[in-house]
């Protein structure tokens, strides 16, 4: 009886690594067929931002490869920037995003990048905010 439960679980296992290799991988050593990432913006400007204002964007972008995108993972060069960003698979020519929060805990100008690596050949890609925090004066 358990014997069965490991055949059948054996045989799932299998087909999804079969689906999730022609999905994700067929296409890809092609050459023509990849997946794109193309960005409206690559860089955003919060401006100035007030002291301990935490602020908010997101850089909207589309596949506009020919096969799924997966955005394996993005990081930024510090702690203050943190990203999150759309974790299924976007399909070609659909869109989605990658939110930035900014903690504006420093003062002074700031200019952060974040990484974006994919499934694409030309992984990563980078984005970048910039700013100025500025502490408001109390009358």
């Amino acid at each position: 009886m358990k014997f069965h439960l490991v055949i059948k679980t054996v045989k799932s296992t299998i087909c999804a690594c079969l689906y999730m290799q022609f999905l994700f991988g067929c296409n890809m050593y092609s050459g023509k067929n990849n997946a794109e990432i193309q960005f409206k913006t690559q860089e955003i400007s919060f401006g100035n931002v007030e002291h301990k204002n935490d602020t908010c964007c997101s850089f909207k972008f589309i596949n506009s490869g020919n096969t799924p995108l997966l955005i394996i993972e993005v990081k930024s060069n510090c702690g203050c920037t943190v990203p999150n960003w759309t974790e299924k698979p976007i399909l070609p020519g659909e869109a989605g995003e990658i939110k930035v929060y900014y903690d504006a805990e420093n003062l002074g100008y700031f200019f952060k990048t974040i990484q974006v690596y994919y499934n694409g050949k030309s992984s990563p890609q980078t984005l970048f905010v910039k700013g100025e925090v500025y502490k408001k004066i109390r009358e």
